[in-house]
């Protein structure tokens, strides 16, 4: 009393590729089960469903395809169609890495202390401390920093451009920027001057934003500053260390152009036939 109906909805060759074979690729995959409800049916079959027959009749002209190439190709189908588009050389994974470097590079950063201070002779007093010092930790920074009127701020780790210019320049400036401190693997940045806003232009004296009086703004203050840092200059990774992630880069890249290349040479010699519409009508 039970029938079936399999019809082919598409054709490679002589290998069909049937409606049992296309939902078994469209409802078992973990990213089209989300959607697997009534509000989305008409998504699923008008959009994945051809979608992923496109798919599958791509893995399988590479399949078919994959006996002309170099090399033994082994496992199901879809494995060795997904080996046949993958192919890519010593040279394209080193040309990938040539022009994608800034990919694969780390940027500069300074785990970084910042000292104010109440004036310029202050602050080179505590710099020349610093200079001076056999040892150097947060501690010794912190009393240095005490004895000489300033005070201490931990700005965290630092990237490039995320400070004002002064410090930024400072911090990241690796040829002339800051001192080094023996062999602590800290460095000390020369006195900086930096115009710090006034307390009326921080909006100690301000009303929504307007100056209250009705007199000229202040000008800005000037803050002495020393920073004290373990910085980390920006850092390319050689190939050997990232050959993986920029391999799988460049077999994607591949698969975009030579892949898509070679599967529209194998679609001008195997027929190839689309009959999904009329198979779900």
């Amino acid at each position: 009393p039970f029938q079936s109906d399999n019809p082919v909805v598409a054709r490679v060759g002589d290998f069909d590729i049937r409606a049992a074979d296309l939902n078994r690729n469209t409802y078992l995959n973990p990213q089209i089960q989300g959607l697997i409800n009534p509000n989305f049916a008409d998504l699923i079959v008008n959009s994945v469903k051809p979608n992923v027959l496109t798919q599958m009749i791509d893995e399988e002209l590479a399949y078919q395809g994959s006996s002309e190439l170099d090399g033994a190709f082994a496992g199901t189908r879809a494995a060795v169609a997904q080996s046949a588009l993958a192919e890519v050389t010593d040279e394209q994974i080193r040309t990938y890495y040539r022009e994608n470097r800034a990919a694969y590079t780390e940027p500069a950063s300074a785990l970084t202390t910042r000292v104010n201070l109440p004036d310029a002779a202050s602050a080179r007093s505590f710099r020349e401390a610093l200079t001076g010092a056999d040892t150097l930790d947060a501690e010794a920074v912190s009393v240095a920093a005490e004895a000489a009127g300033g005070s201490v701020e931990q700005l965290g780790n630092v990237a490039p451009g995320s400070q004002p210019e002064a410090i930024d320049a400072a911090l990241f400036n690796f040829d002339t920027g800051m001192t080094r401190l023996g062999s602590s693997g800290f460095e000390v940045s020369r006195v900086l001057t930096i115009a710090a806003p006034s307390a009326a232009q921080t909006g100690g004296a301000q009303t929504g934003g307007a100056q209250t009086g009705g007199g000229a703004a202040p000008p800005p203050q000037e803050q002495f500053v020393v920073l004290v840092a373990a910085r980390t200059p920006e850092r390319v990774r050689p190939l050997q260390e990232v050959r993986t992630q920029v391999e799988q880069a460049a077999l994607a890249q591949a698969r975009n152009t030579a892949g898509q290349e070679w599967l529209g040479g194998l679609r001008e010699r195997i027929p190839v036939a689309n009959l999904l519409a009329s198979a779900q009508t």
